[in-house]
C-alpha cells in the first residue's frame, strides 16, 4: 500500500477508516498546523499507562521531495495520560500524547502497521489488513513511554512516543488499566466557524442519528454482494458506496431489462443504493480549503 501515488493513497485511506462513523471519511483536509505546536503544554518524560482517546480526520498534506511535490493523507492518534503516573496539566486535566504522523496504510513497510501491533500487542489478522476497522482502537488501554526530542531546528521540544504496548494488570502490580477521564474531546466533533461539525464535516453521514438513535433504513441495509458482503450500507465509504451505485446496480438492472429475476436481497440493496444516493446528491459540497483548527487542546 506504500506508495507515491496521491490517489492510491486516498483510497488506502478510505480503506483504513471504513467503518468510522463520527465523521466524513473521505473528506481531505489542508493542514495548517503541528498538533503539539504553539502555547499547548507537553506531556512530561515517563511510562506509565494511558488510553487512546482519538483518531483525527484524515488530513492531505504536501512535501517537497527532489524537486517534486507529493501529496499524502496522514492522521494522527492521540492518548490520554494517567493523571497518577503523568501529572496533570496546570489546569487540572489529564495530558494527552500525540502519535507521530501516519499515512492510511497498513502495508507491512508502514509506520502504522507496526504500531498497531505494538499497541495490540499481537498481530493484524488477514481479515482486519483487508478493511481496518478504526474505531475498534478508541479505549485501548496501553503502557506508554514518553519522551522529549527537540525539532530540527531547536526551536522548540516535542512530546513523542518512544514505545507502546497492551497494558496488562497482572504485570504492573494488579494496577488498573487507565480509563479516559472523558474531558478530552475528539477533534471531528469540536466547533468550527461557528458550527458544530460531525468530524470534519457531516458530508456522507448526514443521515446519521444522534448517539444512540437508529440510522435511516437505507444504511442498516446488509450488503450480500463482493468483498463488502455482511457489512451494513451505511458502514462504506463513498467510493466504496458509488462503485455499487454506478457498477453492480446498473448490471442488476440491466440483468432485469434482459428478463433476468431479481431476488429479494438484490431488490432491497437496490433501493437502498438509491435512498443513499439521494443523500450524496442533496449535501452540501465542502470546500477545498477547509480551514483545520491550529490549537489541538482538547480541554
Amino acid at each position: 500500500m506504500v506508495n507515491g501515488d496521491s490517489d492510491r493513497d486516498n483510497s488506502v485511506a478510505r480503506q483504513f477508516f471504513t467503518h468510522t462513523k463520527k465523521y466524513d471519511k473521505i473528506m481531505i483536509l489542508k493542514s495548517t498546523a503541528s498538533s503539539n505546536s504553539g502555547e499547548f503544554e507537553k506531556a512530561p518524560e515517563g511510562m506509565g499507562r494511558g488510553v487512546l482517546v482519538d483518531i483525527t480526520p484524515p488530513e492531505e498534506v504536501e512535501s517537497t521531495f527532489n524537486g517534486k511535490v507529493k501529496k499524502r493523507t496522514v492522521f494522527k492518534m492521540v492518548f490520554e495520560l494517567s493523571p497518577e503516573d503523568f501529572g496533570t496539566r496546570s489546569n487540572g486535566a489529564p495530558y494527552s500524547v500525540w502519535s507521530r504522523t501516519f499515512t492510511c496504510s497498513l502495508d507491512e513497510r508502514s509506520a502504522l502497521r507496526p504500531f498497531i501491533e505494538s499497541m495490540l500487542g499481537r498481530k493484524l489478522s488477514s481479515q482486519e489488513l483487508l478493511g481496518f476497522d478504526s474505531e475498534s482502537l478508541m479505549g485501548t488501554a496501553v503502557r506508554i513511554v514518553v519522551v522529549h526530542n527537540p525539532s530540527r531546528d531547536g526551536s522548540t521540544t516535542f512530546a513523542n512516543i518512544a514505545s507502546i504496548k497492551p497494558y496488562k494488570a497482572e504485570e504492573n502490580g494488579g494496577k488498573p488499566a487507565y480509563v479516559a477521564s472523558g474531558k478530552y474531546v475528539r477533534k471531528q466533533d469540536r466547533v468550527q466557524d461557528g458550527e458544530a461539525q460531525g468530524g470534519a464535516s457531516a458530508a456522507f453521514r448526514k443521515a446519521d442519528k444522534p448517539e444512540g438513535a437508529e440510522r435511516e433504513d437505507w444504511m442498516k441495509c446488509k450488503i450480500h454482494v463482493g468483498k463488502f458482503a455482511g457489512s451494513s450500507l451505511g458502514d462504506l465509504d463513498e467510493e466504496a458506496f458509488m462503485a455499487l451505485y454506478t457498477k453492480w446496480r446498473v448490471m442488476k438492472l440491466d440483468d432485469f431489462d434482459q428478463g433476468h429475476r431479481l431476488s429479494a436481497d438484490d431488490r432491497r440493496l437496490i433501493a437502498a443504493l438509491e435512498e443513499g444516493k439521494k443523500v450524496l446528491d442533496g449535501q452540501s459540497p465542502v470546500a477545498a480549503d477547509a480551514d483545520v483548527p491550529t490549537e489541538d487542546s482538547p480541554y
